[in-house]
């Protein structure tokens, strides 16, 4: 039992490591016999969202799916080639090293087009998919992290949009999630690709409702954005806002 003298209490010694280490100046560190902490070694507990996302991430791979991770920095060049409505002006980097990663990416639909093009070089069909985070300010300009899963299909020669709508069925069905497929314009705004980018298809773009609300796209990307990108084929990408349901027991 020790008390602390009124002199000190209030400046150096704070806690009983404080305490410790004033035996220890008093009887000589080199005293002190040397001996390792006792710790109980436990299974680490993933959390719901954790479990979610290995479970997706192990379908996938399964079903020849390589995953892919992009930064979460891009530039406005990039936002630009992509044609994509957001700029994220907000959540621009004070101090940012490089003009090409100047500001928190709003979606994770240009990074997998710039990753796409690169890929288009060397393959002519491939498969890929991100389990990452965007970012948009809200009315007070902080940030909104929003994890989400993007799946994508490339073909040089076949159009593979339907095989990409199976795919998102079947990872729905896994989440044992409630969904609609809806095509056309909806009441309210799908903010996870919006109904009015210029990347999507014309034909082919179809709304995912997820637990009555907006959570998902399944897309082809405009031929003329993949012009922008040198990509000559067929890319087809589906977003899904995993935020809303996550950290639930769905897995």
């Amino acid at each position: 039992i020790v008390t602390i003298p009124s002199y000190r209490s209030t400046k150096d010694i704070e806690q009983d490591a404080d305490l410790i280490e004033e035996i220890g100046r008093i009887i000589g560190f080199d005293n002190i016999e040397e001996q390792a902490p006792l710790t109980a070694v436990r299974p680490v507990s993933l959390s719901p969202a954790k479990k979610l996302h290995r479970k997706i991430s192990d379908y996938l791979q399964y079903n020849n799916y390589l995953e892919i991770m992009t930064h979460p920095l891009v530039g406005e060049e990039l936002l630009n080639e992509c044609v994509w409505p957001t700029k994220n002006e907000e959540l621009v980097l004070v101090n940012a090293l490089s003009i090409e990663s100047n500001r928190m990416r709003p979606t994770l639909v240009a990074s997998a087009i710039n990753a796409a093009s690169k890929n288009t070089k060397n393959y002519s069909r491939f498969n890929f998919f991100e389990i990452g985070r965007s970012y948009l300010s809200d009315k007070t300009h902080f940030k909104v992290e929003n994890n989400q899963l993007l799946v994508a299909l490339f073909d040089k020669n076949q159009n593979r949009y339907m095989e990409l709508m199976n795919t998102v069925e079947n990872i729905l069905n896994l989440m044992n999630l409630s969904y609609q497929f809806i095509t056309g314009e909806q009441k309210f705004p799908n903010t996870v690709i919006p109904h009015n980018w210029k990347g999507n298809h014309p034909h082919e773009y179809t709304h995912v409702k997820i637990m009555g609300k907006l959570l998902g796209a399944v897309t082809t990307v405009h031929p003329l954005v993949l012009k922008n990108f040198k990509i000559k084929g067929n890319l087809h990408i589906a977003v899904i806002d995993l935020e809303s349901f996550e950290e639930k027991e769905t897995a």
